[in-house]
């Protein structure tokens, strides 16, 4: 958690649902609220799914822009300045998604996952194309303007299971021209 509390952008509150887990975030996140006032905790008395814990957090939310980040997430000192400075370049942007490492515990090497350069091409079918081909599940956790999201989880709400919810909710962004790539 760390690494998001370092971030060169520091204008922002880190909304914790901590979904009734059996280990010690309780603990560590009430520590680290103690010494950080942009930390705010909340423990569910039961799990309620990881959808649901999205839109409870989603709830919370009252600035502009809002990001979800997971228990595994390692970001950048810089992720949230560069994904504003990418969510605000044009009125049109709804989500701005982050290059994604994947990083392995057991020494494998450190893997990019690909936005090939025909993304950015002016040609709006090509870019919404290209980005339909390379999508993955981790552009969930980039910056939304809080409106988008709240339409998108509202449309990945109509499913009744868990695992597609990321894909259902960013394809309209991509498929209408919202979303900015780093």
């Amino acid at each position: 958690m760390g690494n998001l509390l370092r971030q060169t952008f520091g204008d922002f509150t880190l909304f914790i649902s901590d979904n009734a887990s059996t280990d010690r975030t309780g603990e560590i996140v009430r520590g680290l609220a103690a010494k950080d006032s942009r930390i705010v905790y909340h423990r569910q008395s039961e799990n309620i799914g990881a959808v649901r814990n999205f839109d409870f957090v989603l709830a919370q939310a009252k600035a502009p822009y809002v990001v979800f980040a997971a228990h595994d997430d390692q970001w950048s000192d810089d992720y949230l300045e560069k994904l504003y400075t990418q969510a605000t370049a044009a009125a049109r942007i709804s989500l701005a998604v982050p290059r994604v490492v994947l990083t392995f515990a057991d020494g494998q090497p450190d893997i990019t996952l690909p936005v090939p350069d025909h993304a950015f091409k002016k040609n709006r079918f090509l870019r919404v194309l290209s980005l339909l081909h390379w999508v993955n599940g981790c552009w969930f956790y980039g910056l939304y303007r809080r409106e988008a999201l709240m339409e998108a989880m509202a449309r990945a709400r109509r499913f009744n299971y868990v695992w597609a919810v990321d894909l259902v909710a960013i394809t309209p962004l991509i498929l209408n021209d919202q979303i900015a790539t780093d």
